[in-house]
């Protein structure tokens, strides 16, 4: 049985030869890449949209890589036409001390599968990431931050620099981060908030066409608890310490579950359940980018 910790590094990346129907992701690179490079280096020489080799610190990757706000990113998860209930499989976290880490799932080679409905990776080690986007796709493996997929009130993409407010929103911002390189544990963030705590945070989401809407983040932990069924990039109810249904994300095991929901795109204040337009599937995919520049 091997112990797994948050900060361990992966293994030097072996490149797979195989196709994209084998599970390499090497037959969508984009052209202009020359070889591998930094983020910043790929940004800089103007790389293609697309899979490029970029090198991390101990590692050379084969990853989704877009130009996007004078900035190079890369793409660190995607979940399409998963099940309800998602975020409780212990195939999308690592329980330690008592508390929940995002860890690698649905790779292949080292790499994000795009064969696969869901797939992410870990860079705890090999990038400081500076900022996060979210966004929604209209596939899988599309190379974009702009979103493609639904977007009600032109909410998406979310960006942690621009679109997170409050008093700790800075502090918000760094430990969602390092939540997405798997090096810091779930949290929470509300404008309910008064006194920043372990794992709880005064800030919210403000983005879209309508400015009065704060929607919080409830990423396996409320109110100073861990637990599973509550994985909120943003939540369903705006100004509140109430959850419901989620905008952007996962609650509850099944669709008929206690304020269920799968969705990415939604953008609405309502206790009510999202348009059904939100739910993640293979044509409305939830994205999320980082970059180190």
């Amino acid at each position: 049985m091997t112990l797994w910790m948050p900060n361990k590094k992966k293994p030097l990346y072996a490149p797979m030869l195989a196709t994209f129907g084998g599970g390499s992701v090497r037959g969508f690179k984009g052209s202009g890449g020359g070889g591998a490079k930094t983020i910043s280096q790929h940004y800089a020489d103007g790389s293609a949209d697309g899979i490029q080799t970029v090198q991390f610190a101990t590692q050379t990757l084969d990853m989704n890589f877009v130009s996007y706000n004078n900035k190079g990113w890369v793409e660190v998860m995607f979940c399409g036409d998963v099940p309800y209930g998602t975020q409780v499989s212990t195939n999308f976290y690592n329980l330690v001390n008592g508390e929940y880490y995002l860890k690698d799932e649905g790779l292949s080679g080292g790499v994000l599968d795009y064969t696969n409905d869901i797939s992410k990776i870990m860079l705890d080690g090999e990038m400081t990431p500076t900022d996060i986007a979210i966004t929604s796709k209209s596939s899988r493996s599309e190379a974009t931050i702009t979103a493609t997929g639904y977007n009600e009130k032109s909410a998406l993409p979310l960006i942690g620099s621009s679109n997170l407010y409050g008093t700790h929103s800075s502090q918000c911002l760094s430990r969602l981060l390092n939540y997405f390189i798997g090096g810091a544990a779930g949290f929470s963030a509300f404008p309910t908030v008064a006194t920043q705590t372990a794992n709880e945070y005064n800030a919210w989401w403000v983005s879209g066409t309508d400015s009065t809407l704060k929607f919080s983040l409830v990423l396996h932990s409320r109110g100073n608890t861990p637990q599973t069924d509550h994985w909120m990039i943003a939540d369903g109810q705006t100004n509140s310490g109430s959850t419901y249904h989620p905008n952007i994300g996962f609650r509850a095991t099944s669709s008929s579950g206690s304020y269920s929901g799968k969705n990415v795109g939604s953008w609405t204040d309502s206790q009510q359940a999202k348009s059904s337009d939100a739910l993640m599937d293979n044509a409305n995919v939830f994205s999320v980018w980082l970059t180190d520049m």
